[in-house]
Parts: structure tokens; C-alpha cells; sequence
């Protein structure tokens, strides 16, 4: 897979020379940022379609770390889901958007670091919230997710996969032990027969 902040990489005028290298790497899916602005213009169903056509899935990227604390309440995530949402109401099943992923790093706020059981379960309250209303609008969920959840409690890693989402794509930035650092997760979603891939 291959994340994309940049709408301008996939468009119609720079998708030929992209389409050879996401064909050379063997890219089946695409995780791209699209403003809500943007998907109104016809350009953004033009990509999703050049990429369908291609065996490439485009999975709406989303996400802000203040969604994950316990006092959001959740407007504006819910207002980008709903503007996917007018997006699929008008588009055809060439250029649809099925899955939205959310990276939502919280973790990264300092107080987290201070109590991260207390900011884990709260955060898992929001993705809970977060879950439940895009599976109401349509969409499966895919959630970006670090390494280091299982360190703050197992079972509380095993309760946000099992509630939170459809999938994982976990950031394994860790070189020296990419394997070992991923065993809890991996377990878990074999045992949930969820799928994940490591970034």
C-alpha cells in the first residue's frame, strides 16, 4: 500500500508515470488525504476511477490526535465521514470510497505519556464512537495504529481491535525487531480473523 498526503501525485496529468512505479511496487491500495473541499471536484473521481481500473483500492485517509480526547466531541470527524458519505451518494462503483482509515496519533500528546491507561481507555471510547458512525454511513474502518499500544495493557489493545475497527495497518518503524514488536498484535488479529499489514 502506499499513503498519500499529496492529491496532485494521482492526478490525471501526473497518474501515467505514477501508475508505473505503484506497478512496479505491487501497490493494490492507496491511502489518500482528500479535503472535503476536493471531493466535489470531478478531478478526485477521475483518480479513484484511474486507480479502480488499475486494481488499486483508494482508501479515504482521515484524522486529527485531538479526536481521540475524551472532551471531543467528535463534530468534526463525523462532518468528514458525512462529506465521504455525499461523496458516495453521488458517485458509481468505479469511483466509490469503501473503507476510510483514521490516523489518530494521541498518543503523542504529553499528557498521554503521563497516564497512558487513562488516555488509552478514553481514547478507545472515542474510536468506539468513531467505529459505530461510519459503519452507519456505509464504510469499514481501518485504523493506523503504533506499536507501543500493547505496552500500555494488553487487553485494552484487544478490546480497540476488537471494537474499533475492521482492520490495522500498523507503523513497525522499529528496524532491529520488527517481528518481535508485533507479536501481541498479530495474535490478536489472528484470533479476530482481522486483517493487518505493518507500514
Amino acid at each position: 500500500s502506499l499513503y498519500c498526503w499529496n492529491l496532485y501525485l494521482l492526478n490525471e496529468g501526473s497518474f501515467p508515470s505514477a501508475l508505473s512505479f505503484l506497478k512496479e511496487e505491487q501497490i493494490t491500495r492507496v491511502y489518500q488525504e482528500i479535503p472535503s473541499l476536493y471531493l466535489k471536484q470531478p478531478e478526485t473521481a477521475a483518480m479513484i476511477s484511474n486507480l479502480n481500473a488499475n486494481g488499486i483500492e483508494t482508501v479515504a485517509l482521515l484524522g486529527d490526535r485531538s479526536w481521540g480526547l475524551a472532551d471531543n466531541d467528535l463534530t468534526e470527524p463525523k462532518a468528514a465521514i458525512d462529506a465521504l458519505k455525499a461523496y458516495n451518494d453521488n458517485a458509481n462503483e468505479n469511483n466509490a470510497i469503501h473503507k476510510i482509515a483514521f490516523d489518530i496519533e494521541t498518543y503523542t500528546y504529553s499528557d498521554w505519556k503521563n497516564d497512558p491507561e487513562e488516555y488509552f481507555i478514553s481514547y478507545i471510547s472515542q474510536m468506539q464512537e468513531i467505529y459505530r458512525y461510519s459503519h452507519a454511513q456505509g464504510f469499514d474502518v481501518v485504523m493506523v495504529i503504533p506499536v507501543h499500544y500493547d505496552s500500555i495493557d494488553v487487553e485494552l489493545l484487544r478490546q480497540f481491535i476488537e471494537t474499533c475497527c475492521d482492520e490495522i495497518s500498523l507503523m513497525n518503524y522499529s528496524k532491529p525487531n520488527q517481528v518481535r514488536g508485533i507479536e501481541n498484535e498479530v495474535a490478536i488479529c489472528r484470533e479476530l480473523g482481522m486483517s493487518m499489514e505493518t507500514i
